[in-house]
């Protein structure tokens, strides 16, 4: 795991990453019982640490901002508990990773005024495509012609529906 995120930070933009003192895994077992039950809000609604996959603390009281990622809550979205590739893995630790540092960016680079939940995913899609796209083009050119019949199929099927229900509501 920390080759994965050591290549992550390597590929992002250096500028993204000033004021960024540390990112640290670690899992929510290692968290004491205070801290694991404690919740944060996210959209509107609470979750407790013990449940999400990452963190982002932003700078406070002159400590540097820093993220933490929970490994064992980030595994678990593998099934069986295992990657099936090393892209699986990136791109896993991609999503997550990038949403914090799309926190980052929004608090200290690039200020938006839109949710920062929105922001942060809005970051963590592109970071994670130019990184995916950058260090596994492969994959991404030979699965490349299957994702665009799939969006293809989605969008004629939209398309049909919404026909279908002008052509009802006549």
């Amino acid at each position: 795991m920390i080759p994965t995120v050591k290549s992550l930070l390597r590929a992002t933009p250096k500028r993204y990453l000033v004021g960024l003192d540390a990112v640290v895994l670690t899992n929510v077992s290692a968290l004491n019982h205070d801290r694991r039950r404690g919740s944060v809000s996210s959209r509107g609604r609470k979750a407790q640490i013990g449940n999400v996959l990452g963190l982002y603390h932003p700078r406070w009281q002159g400590n540097k901002a820093w993220i933490e990622l929970f490994v064992d809550n980030i595994s678990k979205q593998w099934p069986d508990g295992k990657p099936a590739s090393y892209m699986r893995i990136d791109l896993t630790f991609a999503e997550v990773l990038y949403h914090e540092v799309g926190h980052h960016i929004h608090a200290q680079h690039l200020p938006e005024y839109r949710p920062k939940e929105n922001v942060a995913d809005g970051w963590s899609e592109r970071m994670t495509k130019r990184y995916m796209w950058r260090h596994h083009w492969e994959t991404v050119l030979f699965l490349g012609p299957f994702i665009l019949a799939r969006l293809a199929i989605r969008f004629l099927r939209q398309r049909i529906m919404a026909a279908s229900r002008a052509d009802s509501s006549r």
